[in-house]
């Protein structure tokens, strides 16, 4: 019993598996820690409306921190939390994070603002949103959305390091389909650099689109057959781009003995490059095909046995 709630008035409402504490005290470790003269909660392990413990805290940037979340149970599966976070060299910061949950759907979605910050005398704001959606058996998407106002947005506001040393931000979204013995995906990628003048940041390429199809059929007339294949338009501010076409179609042998296996394989992999702000000199289209040829074998040394009176 490291905490409990000792009161001088408790009710329990069974109907509303609801209880009401009067004149209570939180204590931890036989210590009074909180005062509460009113409080309410759940009587089983469920999710309330109501504020959730503060977190407090100072650094030199910022100075004092305080932030109170309050949280809203709006639907079994939707939520809503509202943090004020006071930094007494700043100003006030006002985080939202609403999350949701479906049959065919989840996600969330979170919003921070800072209208005047007065270190920096500007307004600052994030955004994330994060989206996953099942259309069918076999079509799935997801959505990852992320910005900030300015490139010290995480260095100056916030309280965790992995999230301090973040320098890319991507924009992502993709749709798969699983056609069982084959995948194929669309997919458009970007992404925000924060640069620090200190340590500038090469920024990577955007995939503005991507389209892959991959596929695996067994045993056709004997032999196992795949294809790896892949179409990108490559783009970036200030380097070369262009598009790529890349084709992997391979066939496999097995032979499968008991306690050991070997598989042969051949393949062929062709790439195609269609470039633009090429240096001066260097070719605008590349074509490369490669064969490949791989072997793998292996041998199982399995036997039943006992010892001990244990059969292993």
């Amino acid at each position: 019993e490291d905490w409990y709630l000792q009161v001088g008035e408790l009710d329990l409402d069974m109907t509303r598996d609801l209880g009401t504490a009067r004149r209570g005290k939180l204590v931890f470790k036989d210590t009074p820690i909180v005062y509460l003269p009113w409080v309410s909660f759940p009587l089983h392990n469920q999710r309330k409306t109501g504020l959730l413990p503060p977190s407090i805290g100072s650094s030199g940037k910022s100075g004092v921190e305080i932030s109170t979340p309050f949280y809203l149970n709006l639907a079994p599966n939707r939520d809503l939390t509202i943090v004020p976070r006071e930094l007494s060299k700043r100003g006030l910061q006002l985080t939202t994070q609403f999350r949701y949950l479906d049959r065919s759907y989840d996600g969330e979605a979170r919003f921070e603002e800072m209208s005047n910050d007065r270190v920096r005398n500007i307004s600052r704001y994030a955004v994330t949103v994060q989206h996953n959606q099942r259309f069918s058996s076999n079509l799935t998407g997801y959505l990852n959305l992320n910005k900030v106002s300015d490139d010290n947005y995480f260095r100056d506001l916030s309280s965790r390091i992995n999230i301090t040393s973040q320098t890319t931000l991507p924009r992502d979204g993709m749709l798969t389909y699983n056609g069982g013995w084959w995948v194929a995906t669309a997919r458009a990628q970007s992404f925000q650099t924060l640069q620090d003048p200190a340590k500038p940041v090469i920024e990577p390429y955007d995939r503005m689109p991507q389209f892959t199809l991959n596929a695996t059929r067994q045993y056709v007339g004997g032999v196992d057959l795949a294809l790896a294949s892949e179409f990108v338009k490559f783009y970036h501010p200030t380097n070369v781009i262009g598009s790529r076409l890349a084709l992997y179609p391979s066939a496999s042998l097995p032979l499968i003995m008991p306690g050991a296996y070997l598989t042969p394989k051949l393949g062929l992999h062709s790439t195609n490059y269609s470039l633009e702000r090429n240096p001066v000199g260097n070719p605008d289209t590349i074509q490369r095909a490669l064969p490949i040829a791989s072997l793998d074998g292996g041998l199982t040394f399995e036997r039943d046995s006992a010892f001990l009176g244990e059969n292993f």
